[in-house]
């Protein structure tokens, strides 16, 4: 229904790592000979039907950045399966600048700034003095800038991934493996902890694959802030769909991004109703256990 005459490609976002239905999608792509191209930012590794996300399609973007599978900070991949794409990809990449040295260091600041924050949050507010000193003294960046929920670009040009950011990456991709058995674990731990309550709805993941988060469907968007509000007063710091109006954070403007509102309706109402869970590695089991009792005592089902 939304495809026109002016429609030249469709971009699946496998949301939390959750596969979209790739072969209806191609199926209907081919019908009216669009390309497809696969968004992998949150499903690293995940497979759909035997097939890895990200190799259905035409092309395949990921996402390094600070809340992905694996983390570089900032910076990405793209993938495709056109050798000429490919090499003009390669030409774009090399032709590409390095980031300032400064630039560099706010990105490795940001995880040892992070932990200082949330580890000090409630601490007599000395998380919070670190947060506004780190802020003013721009000791890191954005995870998406204000120019961006404009509908404009990012400060900082395209440029190659730094050594020593993808040293990370490289890193993090020789324990993926492990990640991955750790999320899928977690994750059984949230299904069993919320299943028999009735005012909870759980999202199945028909891949039962690694989730970037554990997605929770509350009774609406009031009972999923308070949720968030109640957990953080008990030092867990959960969120609601980080798309919160569905294509971007708070303050997106959804004219400047040709948006209309109530295009996606199921996804608008999900966004505003729904809290995510981590799976990370660094959560553990008994801190998911904590999580649950938390909800649970609140939303009793």
């Amino acid at each position: 229904k939304k495809i026109t005459s002016k429609s030249k490609a469709v971009i699946v976002q496998h949301t939390f790592g959750m596969p979209a239905p790739m072969d209806e999608i191609l199926k209907i792509a081919k019908k009216h000979n669009l390309k497809v191209i696969e968004d992998v930012a949150h499903a690293l590794g995940v497979k759909y039907k035997g097939k890895k996300l990200g190799t259905w399609g035409d092309a395949a973007i990921l996402s390094f950045g600070r809340s992905k599978i694996i983390s570089t900070v900032s910076g990405g991949a793209a993938v495709v399966n056109d050798k000429s794409i490919a090499e003009n990809l390669d030409a774009f990449y090399k032709s590409c600048k390095p980031p300032r040295k400064f630039w560099i260091l706010r990105q490795l600041l940001h995880p040892l700034v992070f932990s200082l924050v949330t580890n000090l949050y409630n601490f007599f507010y000395l998380g919070r003095v670190i947060a506004v000193l780190a802020k003013s003294f721009r000791l890191y960046t954005p995870s998406v800038y204000g120019s961006e929920k404009r509908g404009g670009r990012p400060p900082l040009s395209p440029s190659r991934l730094p050594n020593a950011l993808a040293v990370l990456g490289i890193k993090q991709l020789a324990k993926l493996e492990s990640f991955t058995e750790h999320r899928i674990k977690l994750a059984k731990v949230y299904e069993e902890g919320f299943r028999k309550n009735k005012r909870i709805t759980l999202v199945k993941n028909v891949s039962k694959g690694p989730l970037l988060y554990f997605p929770l469907v509350l009774e609406n968007g009031f009972v999923a802030l308070e949720v968030v509000k109640m957990t953080r007063q008990n030092d867990i710091y959960l969120d609601i769909w980080p798309a919160k109006i569905v294509v971007g954070p708070e303050g997106t403007h959804l004219n400047k991004l040709f948006y209309i509102a109530g295009t996606c309706p199921q996804a608008e109402s999900l966004a505003l109703e729904s809290i995510v869970l981590p799976v990370s590695p660094v959560t553990t089991r008994e801190d998911a256990k904590r999580i649950i009792n938390l909800i649970s005592n609140y939303v009793h089902g």
